[in-house]
């Protein structure tokens, strides 16, 4: 660089002697583009041509005689991996502690996987395992033996369900009957005893065979999301110690089997989305334990299951979407520890008792779509818990109580499409009130117009009744006042008129 700096100063110095010659020369006719100054300027710029490459060349020179970058100097390495300042952790079974897939620990194995009060359970349905999930639970390096013929009745469960077309069926092809505790989503105890069994949303298609006598420790089972076919099988009442049966979204058919009544263990049964018939079995008012029915949308029928009111601990009761009649047992209100209640889409018969106003604790209360009668008792108002209270598609009637408005937590409210009249209530509209539909019903009496006006009240968010009455008067009027027809007629009237006078 240097070099350059030097030679553009002599190059300037020159052209500053060549300027000044020339002025002092006037009658000279030489440019100081001439040939001779153009030649000059060449010459300079081969020369600086030569210098850059010659630089280049030292350059080069010195970068290969620099020493290899120190650490320093390079970016940063890699973090080395735990496992080479450490050996793994053993357990106390030999198998290291950083295995991709653990095995149980008697700690897991006294706790069995229930679902609880607080999860909310209609929606604790299982995750279907995905076509990638190949990975069966990893056995221990010493292996549990299993009772041979618990493991052959579960052989016999695969066999029977197209076992070969199953999502993952890790182990399940198995011919070692006394380590089925490997198989995919099997659950032993610590001393090799099966007392859970997860197989939901594993293409499972066929009858299960009716062995579940064989399986005295088993706690869980969960067969929900599949192609099931058939009966519930009977002898899954003889599983002294299950806890959860689900059955969800299959395609069973047939009737509940009563032996279930005696599982004084259960806490939930599930077996929504099927095409079970009858009824549910007198037998099971003996599930003290009890906290959850899963009933939704099959066939079953006969009037509303009088078992369940003996049912002291239940807390979900989904019998919706079936063809259930006559009418609300009455003591249906002793039921204090009910949460959710829904009946819709049967053919209930006669009124609601009373006594519904006793159950302080129920947040979700679904009667819509049945075929009930009579008024809504101003006991309403003692459900103080009650977030969504739907009663719409009946043949209620009367005035909706005063009451109403104490429910403070409500969100959801129908009650359209019943024969309610009188004057809709003036109550303020609880806080959290975002979904209500009261119309159509009969309400004579609008409420007065500052309070049909207040967006605060529930006259304003659901009454529309008395809306819709005044905005059809108007648009009677408004639509009589220009027709064409009337405005035509009334015209000619006129010149007529003036013609005459």
């Amino acid at each position: 660089m240097k070099y350059h700096l030097i030679l553009l100063l002599v190059f300037f110095f020159y052209l500053s002697i060549a300027v000044v010659a020339q002025g002092n020369h006037p009658k000279r006719k030489k440019s100081l583009f001439s040939i001779e100054n153009r030649t000059i300027c060449l010459y300079f710029y081969i020369i600086i041509i030569f210098l850059d490459t010659s630089e280049g060349a030292d350059s080069t020179d010195i970068q290969d005689d620099q020493p290899p970058a120190t650490a320093t100097d390079s970016p940063d390495p890699p973090a080395e991996e735990s496992s080479s300042s450490s050996p793994p952790e053993q357990s106390s079974d030999g198998v290291g502690a950083d295995d991709t897939t653990p095995t149980p620990t008697a700690s897991d194995d006294t706790t069995s996987p229930t679902p609880t009060a607080s999860s909310d359970p209609a929606n604790s349905d299982s995750l279907a395992p995905s076509a990638t999930d190949s990975s069966a639970p990893a056995p221990s390096s010493t292996p549990q033996t299993v009772d041979p013929n618990v493991c052959t009745a579960m052989k016999q469960w695969y066999d029977a369900t197209n076992g070969n077309a199953w999502i993952v069926r890790n182990g399940w092809e198995s011919t070692d009957m006394t380590t089925c505790c490997t198989w995919y989503n099997v659950r032993c105890s610590s001393i090799g005893q099966v007392i859970a069994v997860d197989l939901s949303g594993n293409n499972l298609a066929g009858q299960l065979p009716d062995n579940f006598g064989t399986f005295p420790n088993l706690v869980n089972v969960d067969f929900s999301y599949n192609n099931l076919t058939g009966p519930v099988p009977s002898t899954i009442g003889t599983a002294p110690n299950l806890k959860s049966i689900n059955f969800d979204v299959n395609k069973l058919s047939g009737t509940l089997p009563p032996s279930i009544g005696g599982l004084v263990n259960l806490t939930y049964i599930h077996f929504k989305n099927n095409t079970i018939t009858g009824g549910i079995p007198d037998s099971w008012g003996q599930l003290k334990s009890l906290l959850g029915i899963y009933a939704s949308n099959n066939q079953l029928s006969g009037p509303f299951p009088a078992a369940v009111t003996s049912m002291t601990s239940l807390t979900y009761l989904y019998i919706d979407n079936n063809q259930f009649n006559g009418p609300l047992p009455a003591n249906l209100g002793s039921m204090q520890a009910l949460n959710t209640l829904n009946a819709k889409g049967n053919h209930l018969l006669g009124s609601i008792p009373d006594l519904f106003g006793n159950l302080t604790k129920l947040t979700s209360f679904d009667l819509s779509n049945n075929r009930l009668k009579g008024g809504i008792s101003a006991n309403v108002g003692n459900m103080a818990s009650i977030q969504t209270l739907m009663l719409g598609h009946n043949a209620l009637t009367g005035p909706i109580p005063n009451e109403i408005g104490k429910l403070t937590r409500l969100q959801y409210l129908s009650l359209n499409y019943n024969g309610l009249n009188g004057q809709f209530p003036a109550s303020i509209a609880p806080v959290n009130l975002g979904y209500c539909y009261a119309s159509p019903n009969q309400f004579q009496v609008c409420p007065d117009p500052s309070v049909a006006n207040d967006p605060n009240t529930m006259a304003f968010q659901c009454s529309i009744d008395c809306l819709l009455k005044k905005k059809d008067k108007g648009a009677a009027v408004s639509s009589f006042m220009f027709n064409p027809l009337i405005v035509g007629s009334s015209s000619f009237l006129v010149m007529l008129m003036t013609w005459f006078i």
